[in-house]
Parts: C-alpha cells; sequence; structure tokens
C-alpha cells in the first residue's frame, strides 16, 4: 500500500471531501449476458512487497507523531494546524517520496495504524473548521502527491 494512501485512509473522511459521498445504496449487479464474470483465476495477484524494517520504521514515527500532535491539540485547534505543519516539516523526507513506496506495511504495523484510526479521525474532526488545520491537511496532501 503505498504510504499516501496510507495518509489519505487516515484523513479520508466526509468532511474533507469536495463532493460528500452518495447515499444510495450499493447494488451489486450481475455481469451482462454477453460478458462473462471474471474468475479468480483471471486476475494477476495484487500481491505487493513488504517494507523493510527501516522503511516500516520511518512510517511508523511520522504515524505516531502525527497522531500524538493531533490527539493533543484537539481541544484547541488553532495549535492543531501548527502542530500538524511541525510534523511534516520533521518527516518531509519521507513525505517527499511517500507517493513512490508501493509497499505494504508489516501486519502489525497496519493493525496499529487501523486501531489508532478512528480516534485520530474523530479528534482531527473537532477541528475542521479550522483554517490552520486544513490548510496543513493539504500540505500533507500536496506533498505525497506524485510530481
Amino acid at each position: 500500500m503505498k504510504l499516501a494512501l496510507l495518509l489519505s485512509l487516515l484523513v479520508a473522511t466526509p468532511a474533507f471531501a469536495a463532493d460528500p459521498p452518495p447515499k444510495a445504496k450499493e447494488e451489486r449487479k450481475a455481469p451482462p449476458a454477453d460478458k462473462p464474470a471474471d474468475k479468480p483465476a483471471d486476475k494477476p495477484a495484487d500481491k505487493k512487497p513488504m517494507m523493510t524494517p527501516q522503511e516500516a520504521k520511518m512510517v511508523e514515527a511520522f504515524f505516531d507523531d502525527l497522531v500524538g500532535a493531533v490527539m493533543k491539540t484537539q481541544t484547541d485547534c488553532p495549535k492543531m494546524g501548527p502542530a500538524i505543519n511541525a510534523v511534516l516539516d520533521k518527516h518531509a523526507a519521507l513525505l517527499a517520496k511517500a507517493a513512490s513506496i508501493d509497499k505494504e506495511p508489516p501486519p502489525a504495523l497496519k493493525a496499529k495504524m487501523e486501531k489508532k484510526q478512528g480516534d485520530f479521525v474523530n479528534a482531527l474532526m473537532k477541528c475542521t473548521s479550522d483554517k490552520g488545520v486544513m490548510a496543513a491537511i493539504e500540505r500533507m496532501t500536496k506533498m505525497t502527491e506524485k510530481k
């Protein structure tokens, strides 16, 4: 999983989306009669290589710093934007190459990130009306985009 994708999952909430997600029920449709259904054997394996221990350590450090900054400032929104920016500055080298990292995190790191995601997003949501917070999130998004 690309680091950029991991980061976007951390902040992927309807409040940050340009258009809210549709509320219509998802319907599974049968494939058209003239097209055969894809068979699992027909699909290539999407198994991504695992991050190296060094890459995982860097991603974990960034994640811990980002979550820590948001959690500590969740009751003081004007301080959250600068706290996020300080984390982005500290981990700028990692974020600069984030778009090119297309590897899976180790299962333990992935589980840790998923476990903390809910609290992180809830804390972040408290400050979505703060311009500094939104600017920091936008900055993070731009830092992790392919150039």
